[in-house]
């Protein structure tokens, strides 16, 4: 399988609450600047031992919305389309 270019964007989240809902906004969009909802995001880097998933709620082109497992734990989430 081959990969082509793709648009993605690194935002650094922290999760406060353990297994609570949170809205990141994501910054994606597209060739004329248009917002557009990921396909699909990466853990790139985390600070504690921690499971990022994504809470349920619908995402749109400006937020994702994800939770953590882990009380007060830094991600480094890779965002793609």
């Amino acid at each position: 399988m081959k990969c082509g270019n793709f648009s993605g964007t690194i935002i650094t989240v922290t999760f406060a609450s353990p297994n609570t809902e949170l809205a990141v906004t994501h910054e994606l969009v597209n060739s004329v600047g248009g917002g557009v909802i990921p396909r699909g995001y990466i853990v790139a880097r985390r600070d504690l031992g921690s499971r990022v998933y994504e809470s349920g709620t619908a995402w749109t082109t400006t937020t994702a919305y994800l939770k953590c497992d882990t009380t007060n734990a830094v991600c480094y989430i890779i965002f793609f389309v």
